[in-house]
Protein backbone atom coordinates (compact mmCIF):
# COMPACT_ATOMS: atom_id res chain seq x y z
CA UNK A 1 0.00 0.00 0.00
CA UNK A 2 1.40 3.41 -0.94
CA UNK A 3 0.56 6.66 0.82
CA UNK A 4 1.03 10.04 -0.80
CA UNK A 5 1.19 13.09 1.44
CA UNK A 6 1.13 16.70 0.21
CA UNK A 7 2.62 19.12 2.69
CA UNK A 8 3.24 22.84 2.74
CA UNK A 9 5.85 24.77 4.67
CA UNK A 10 8.95 22.74 3.82
CA UNK A 11 8.12 19.62 5.86
CA UNK A 12 9.55 16.53 4.22
CA UNK A 13 6.89 14.08 3.04
CA UNK A 14 9.48 11.32 3.05
CA UNK A 15 10.30 12.00 6.70
CA UNK A 16 6.64 11.84 7.69
CA UNK A 17 6.04 8.65 5.72
CA UNK A 18 9.03 7.03 7.43
CA UNK A 19 7.83 8.17 10.84
CA UNK A 20 4.28 6.90 10.28
CA UNK A 21 5.62 3.69 8.74
CA UNK A 22 7.70 2.99 11.85
CA UNK A 23 4.63 3.54 14.01
CA UNK A 24 2.47 1.27 11.86
CA UNK A 25 5.02 -1.52 12.18
CA UNK A 26 4.29 -1.59 15.92
CA UNK A 27 0.61 -2.45 15.40
CA UNK A 28 -0.56 -5.77 16.80
CA UNK A 29 0.99 -7.71 19.63
CA UNK A 30 4.61 -6.87 20.35
CA UNK A 31 7.25 -9.58 20.01
CA UNK A 32 8.08 -11.46 23.19
CA UNK A 33 10.99 -13.83 23.77
CA UNK A 34 10.65 -17.56 24.26
CA UNK A 35 13.24 -19.96 25.63
CA UNK A 36 12.00 -23.46 26.39
CA UNK A 37 13.12 -27.05 26.28
CA UNK A 38 11.26 -29.76 24.38
CA UNK A 39 11.36 -32.90 26.49
CA UNK A 40 12.83 -36.06 24.98
CA UNK A 41 10.68 -39.03 23.93
CA UNK A 42 7.77 -37.04 22.52
CA UNK A 43 7.74 -34.17 25.00
CA UNK A 44 6.69 -30.59 24.38
CA UNK A 45 7.87 -27.12 25.37
CA UNK A 46 5.73 -24.01 25.80
CA UNK A 47 6.23 -20.25 25.59
CA UNK A 48 4.78 -17.71 27.97
CA UNK A 49 1.25 -16.52 27.11
CA UNK A 50 0.05 -13.58 25.05
CA UNK A 51 -3.40 -12.15 24.37
CA UNK A 52 -4.64 -12.25 20.77
CA UNK A 53 -5.49 -8.82 19.37
CA UNK A 54 -7.03 -9.92 16.07
CA UNK A 55 -9.18 -12.97 15.32
CA UNK A 56 -7.97 -13.53 11.75
CA UNK A 57 -4.25 -12.94 12.31
CA UNK A 58 -1.55 -15.57 12.15
CA UNK A 59 1.02 -15.80 14.91
CA UNK A 60 4.51 -14.72 13.88
CA UNK A 61 7.43 -16.86 15.08
CA UNK A 62 11.07 -15.82 14.67
CA UNK A 63 13.31 -18.71 15.65
CA UNK A 64 16.80 -17.89 16.88
CA UNK A 65 18.01 -21.40 17.69
CA UNK A 66 16.76 -24.96 17.70
CA UNK A 67 19.40 -26.86 19.65
CA UNK A 68 21.65 -29.55 18.27
CA UNK A 69 20.85 -29.02 14.58
CA UNK A 70 17.35 -30.43 15.11
CA UNK A 71 14.07 -29.08 13.77
CA UNK A 72 10.94 -28.45 15.81
CA UNK A 73 7.25 -28.08 15.03
CA UNK A 74 5.40 -25.10 16.46
CA UNK A 75 1.67 -24.37 16.79
CA UNK A 76 -0.56 -22.00 18.78
CA UNK A 77 -2.49 -23.44 21.75
CA UNK A 78 -4.85 -22.08 24.43
CA UNK A 79 -3.12 -21.15 27.69
CA UNK A 80 -4.80 -24.03 29.55
CA UNK A 81 -4.43 -26.77 26.92
CA UNK A 82 -1.93 -28.42 24.59
CA UNK A 83 -4.44 -28.78 21.72
CA UNK A 84 -3.27 -26.92 18.59
CA UNK A 85 -5.69 -24.23 17.41
CA UNK A 86 -4.76 -24.55 13.74
CA UNK A 87 -1.74 -25.36 11.64
CA UNK A 88 1.81 -26.04 12.64
CA UNK A 89 5.11 -25.09 11.03
CA UNK A 90 8.53 -26.69 11.15
CA UNK A 91 11.31 -24.39 12.31
CA UNK A 92 15.09 -24.53 12.62
CA UNK A 93 17.81 -21.97 13.36
CA UNK A 94 16.80 -18.59 11.91
CA UNK A 95 13.30 -19.55 10.72
CA UNK A 96 10.68 -16.81 10.35
CA UNK A 97 7.20 -18.32 9.96
CA UNK A 98 3.53 -17.40 10.23
CA UNK A 99 1.34 -19.93 12.06
CA UNK A 100 -2.34 -19.76 11.08
CA UNK A 101 -4.83 -20.45 13.85
CA UNK A 102 -8.47 -20.28 14.96
CA UNK A 103 -7.80 -18.31 18.15
CA UNK A 104 -10.16 -15.39 18.64
CA UNK A 105 -9.49 -11.82 19.71
CA UNK A 106 -8.96 -11.56 23.46
CA UNK A 107 -8.04 -15.22 24.00
CA UNK A 108 -4.90 -16.10 25.93
CA UNK A 109 -2.58 -18.28 23.87
CA UNK A 110 0.95 -19.66 23.86
CA UNK A 111 3.25 -21.56 21.51
CA UNK A 112 3.69 -25.32 21.73
CA UNK A 113 6.95 -26.81 20.45
CA UNK A 114 7.39 -30.51 19.63
CA UNK A 115 10.07 -32.49 17.82
CA UNK A 116 8.71 -35.98 17.29
CA UNK A 117 10.35 -38.76 19.26
CA UNK A 118 13.90 -37.49 19.88
CA UNK A 119 16.21 -39.23 22.33
CA UNK A 120 17.44 -35.91 23.71
CA UNK A 121 15.97 -32.68 25.07
CA UNK A 122 15.97 -29.86 22.49
CA UNK A 123 16.13 -26.19 23.50
CA UNK A 124 14.37 -23.61 21.31
CA UNK A 125 14.78 -19.82 21.54
CA UNK A 126 13.43 -16.84 19.63
CA UNK A 127 10.63 -14.28 19.64
CA UNK A 128 6.95 -14.38 18.74
CA UNK A 129 3.80 -12.30 18.47
CA UNK A 130 0.28 -13.72 18.66
CA UNK A 131 -1.26 -10.82 16.63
Amino acid sequence: MRRTVKLAGGVSAVGLILAFGATAAQAGTSYKSYNTTIGKYGGAGYSATQTKRFTDASASVRSATVGGDYTADVCLVPSNSGFCLGGSKTINDGSNVLVWNFATEGSTVRLKFTDGWQWVNVQVTGTWASD
